[in-house]
């Protein structure tokens, strides 16, 4: 479980990411 909620909180972090760039 641990494992799993640290990809998807990876994952959340790295689309956030995405989204910023690309709103920047």
């Amino acid at each position: 479980l641990r494992h799993g909620v640290s990809t998807v909180r990876s994952g959340r972090r790295r689309v956030l990411g995405v989204i910023f760039h690309d709103a920047t």
